[in-house]
């Protein structure tokens, strides 16, 4: 196999598992609509359950697939362009360090927040405000 080939195998590769990483990503958002959508309003412990469940799908799902996009993103820009990046491509990892950079410490509190609120509106029978 010569080197164009086994460029354009890893190539193709890497870019399978981003589109699984992106599917981990994207496919929790909708599955976390749904689970919110389906809780009754009116049931606190479906609330509570609700946001646990969502939480588990976060650690569990949502940031392992961020980190695949993350790590195959970047290893697919140097096998396509090596060290010649186009500005643009700076430009997006940019973006994209500074989006999971300010989510992990200002998203994820506020989660955890939540999911307490969720139990305590559940342990004193009337929703938190």
């Amino acid at each position: 196999m010569q080197g164009s080939a086994v460029k354009r195998h890893a190539f193709r590769g890497l870019l399978t598992l981003h589109f699984v990483g992106l599917a981990l990503t994207l496919g929790l958002r909708f599955a976390s609509l749904v689970i919110y959508g389906e809780a009754p309003a009116d049931d606190l412990r479906a609330l509570a359950f609700s946001r646990e469940v969502t939480g588990a799908l976060s650690r569990s799902l949502a940031l392992p697939g961020l980190a695949l996009l993350v790590v195959t993103g970047v290893a697919m820009v140097f096998l396509r362009y090596g060290r010649r990046v186009p500005l643009w491509i700076w430009i997006k990892i940019a973006l994209t360090t500074a989006a999971v950079s300010l989510a992990s410490p200002l998203v994820a509190p506020a989660l955890a927040e939540a999911r307490e609120w969720a139990h305590w509106s559940l342990e004193h029978g009337y929703l938190a405000s």
